[in-house]
């Protein structure tokens, strides 16, 4: 397995991150609003709850697919400042390196289930 500093290299700027963030615009205030490992925990628990929500609703209209995205895009702002602080002397972003990877394969299952959803709602129309 890599080290943190390889890892943090190969993702920082990872567009694959970036995914529904760039679609949503996630805003600056989020980001500045994430101030530790709890905050990121809280935005995964809102694309889990949103991804369980909305996968037993039928049918699923467009403000419910824009309402996953944007949570998924503000989980996958949550990663991308883990990634960009776990080197803080204070250790509020402190992750091992597979702590830290597992974050980050956790935003490409969610965004590959967030797919999901979508593709239901496409067949849906």
């Amino acid at each position: 397995m890599a080290n943190i500093h390889e890892l943090v290299s190969k993702y920082r700027y990872d567009k694959k991150l970036r995914k529904y963030s760039d679609r949503h615009e996630a805003d600056s205030f989020f980001f500045s609003s994430i101030n530790d490992k709890k905050d990121i925990q809280l935005a995964e628990a809102n694309v889990r709850g949103r991804l369980n929500t909305y996968s037993k609703i039928y049918p699923l209209v467009n403000d419910d697919i824009e309402d996953l995205g944007k949570a998924m895009a503000r989980y996958e702002t949550a990663v991308r400042k883990a990634i960009q602080c776990y080197d803080l002397s204070d250790g509020r972003f402190a992750y091992s390196t597979e702590e830290l990877q597992g974050l980050i394969n956790s935003v490409f299952e969610y965004q590959e289930k967030v797919e999901q959803v979508m593709w239901r709602k496409a067949v849906q129309d």
